[in-house]
């Protein structure tokens, strides 16, 4: 790990990315002697950061690297579990945008984004289409259930809720576990929600 620290290291400074070699070597002062993919550290990035702060590029970037690097390692359950999980904070960038009164956020990603996801399931993302062009999407009857700070809540506790202790650059399967027991955890979360709201409201 050192090493590709070093690499890293040489490689932003022949960038001139004299920024981004100084957040990485605060980032590695702050954990020092840790080689690990915490699942709070990336969730904390994709919802915290990117979402929030509604960049569509850098988003989809980073996830189509881990799908590329680590998540096309797993197995065929775990990678359409990947899958899901991408769909949902899809899903939530699109509510923040809308929450946001962002219109051109929302049609910046349906642009980036919207193929793909018609080719994969066109019933489930049609009423997406028409988000930019509501008065009121949290009062569509398709859209509502994830306007929900529920189901916010329920989306953010299930990505940040376990710290993987052990680092994919030594071979592990960090994201497997992340996945096997985020999954579980993500089924509580369910069955919380269906005890307190009705079903055909909270939608995960």
């Amino acid at each position: 790990v050192p090493y590709v620290d070093g690499l890293v290291r040489e490689y932003l400074l022949f960038r001139g990315c004299a920024g981004a070699l100084g957040a990485l070597e605060a980032e590695l002062a702050g954990d020092a002697g840790r080689a690990a993919l915490r699942a709070d550290r990336l969730a904390g990035l994709v919802l915290g950061e990117l979402v929030a702060g509604l960049r569509a590029r850098r988003l989809r970037s980073l996830w189509a690297f881990l799908q590329a690097r680590v998540f096309a390692q797993l197995d065929a359950g775990l990678q359409a579990a990947a899958r899901e999980v991408w769909g949902r904070v899809q899903r939530r960038y699109l509510v923040h945008a809308a929450e946001s009164g962002r219109r051109d956020a929302v049609q910046e990603f349906l642009e980036l984004e919207g193929p793909a996801l018609l080719r994969a399931d066109p019933q489930a993302w049609g009423p997406w289409f028409a988000l930019a062009f509501l008065r009121d999407p949290a009062a569509e009857p398709q859209l509502a259930p994830f306007f929900a700070p529920e189901w916010a809540a329920a989306l953010e506790e299930a990505l940040r809720v376990v710290p993987v202790p052990v680092g994919v650059a030594r071979g592990s399967n960090a994201i497997d576990r992340w996945i096997r027991i985020g999954g579980p955890r993500l089924g509580v979360t369910r069955m919380v929600l269906s005890v307190t709201h009705s079903p055909s409201r909270i939608v995960l």
